[in-house]
């Protein structure tokens, strides 16, 4: 009899365990609920409802992008940080209202699982399965996870949308075409970088490329101040190479490529604009660009060969413009509690419970309880048959 009870026992045991590990394997991309705070409405794009999330992950981001620039200057500051946000927030709903085009519309419910089984996929690849160090990331970069979710589906709408854009009505059918097309279409520049990092002397700097410069107009070749310590580009990708950038409108930064487009082959200049630096900050930046022919037979030949890649830069530059385009007839327009705020002092937003733990608990719990009740019942039943059996003797 004892025997049959430790049985028992121990079938309860494995039961409450299986569900529990069903539970939480099931999905490792399961959800997190919003707090009340992360949820609250800070104002609309269009017909789209904006959320404090959003504004906490975008003012905290444009506030470190901008450390240094601003040491004495607080209103400078939030006058900063909330002209960007007014630019770029809207940069989402734009995309949402691009796909609408297409016939595509954000479905949450719809997205539910390809957007799991893609944040299941970030878990695993970059943070070793960890949940909880997946979350920790969010939370150091200002994120949540419903909202990392509604940019995961937003991308993920973006990239049908893509998919189902039919590219040869936006760009050249043939690579003959398309070779032309980059010919009269494209610039073709190389560079060299100088950041301005937090606490580094912008006078400084700003000299470090002026005399880059001269070293170039006095003779001294791009590629070899892109090889030198008048260099501070973290990715040069065209060191290498001997060929530098090719692109159309829209994929490069907006004063970079306004100099690109303005300036005459073999023209050069100095441009001062914002870029990542080594350490993911956004930061002042100058620039050195020289501007190079898309017409030399080696240009040519290098185009030829890469000519797939460049393909793939027009039609993302197509959608891009269309999506820009959108963007222009969009604003956003805060409401009043968004108003009230400091973007300098912004109270976190912070995930919620995981509360499809907390149910598979729960539910392990009842079904233990019912368990051992059933073990009870049926030692009780057993005893009462052997007592009987006993009175019968």
């Amino acid at each position: 009899m004892k025997s049959g009870y430790k049985s028992l026992k121990a079938l309860a045991l494995v039961l409450v365990v299986l569900m529990l590990a069903t539970t939480l394997t099931a999905c490792a991309g399961r959800p997190l609920a919003q707090t009340k705070l992360a949820r609250t409405e800070v104002g609309r794009v269009g017909d789209h409802t904006v959320l404090y999330e959003e504004l906490y992950f975008l003012a905290t981001n444009y506030k470190k992008s901008y450390e240094g620039s601003y040491k004495d200057d607080p209103e400078g500051l939030r006058k900063a940080i909330w002209d960007d946000i007014n630019e770029n927030i809207t940069e989402n709903y734009a995309i949402l209202e691009l796909c609408k085009t297409e016939g595509l519309e954000y479905d949450e419910k719809k997205l539910r699982a390809d957007v799991a089984d893609s944040v299941a996929l970030d878990i695993e690849a970059s943070f070793g399965g960890s949940r909880k160090e997946y979350f920790d990331s969010q939370a150091e970069f200002g994120l949540t996870d419903h909202y990392v979710r509604f940019i995961t589906g937003v991308s993920l709408l973006y990239s049908e949308y893509a998919a189902k854009v039919n590219n040869g009505e936006l760009i050249p059918a043939t690579d003959a075409e398309r070779v032309k097309y980059v010919q009269d279409n494209f610039a073709h520049t190389w560079h060299i970088a100088v950041f301005v990092n937090d606490g580094e002397d912008r006078a400084e700097k700003l000299e470090k490329i002026k005399a880059a410069e001269k070293l170039l107009a006095g003779g001294e070749s791009m590629y070899e101040l892109i090889g030198s310590e008048y260099n501070e580009d973290v990715t040069p990708e065209y060191l290498a190479d001997t060929y530098g950038y090719y692109f159309p409108r829209g994929i490069m930064d907006e004063k970079y490529e306004d100099a690109a487009f303005e300036m005459n082959v073999g023209d050069h200049r100095i441009v001062e604009s914002y870029a990542e630096n080594a350490y993911g900050q956004r930061v002042e930046c100058f620039y050195l660009i020289e501007k190079l022919s898309t017409t030399t037979d080696a240009a040519k030949v290098e185009i030829e060969k890469n000519i797939a890649t460049l393909a793939q830069m027009m039609s993302d530059a197509a959608i891009n413009q269309k999506k820009e385009d959108i963007k222009a007839s969009l604003s956003f327009e805060p409401n009043d509690f968004a108003k009230s705020l400091d973007v300098l002092a912004l109270e976190p937003a912070e995930n919620g419970a995981d509360y499809q733990v907390i149910i598979a608990v729960v539910l392990a719990v009842v079904l233990c309880v019912i368990c051992v009740v059933a073990v009870i019942v049926v030692r009780r039943v057993r005893m009462r048959k052997f007592q009987n059996s006993i009175v019968r003797k």
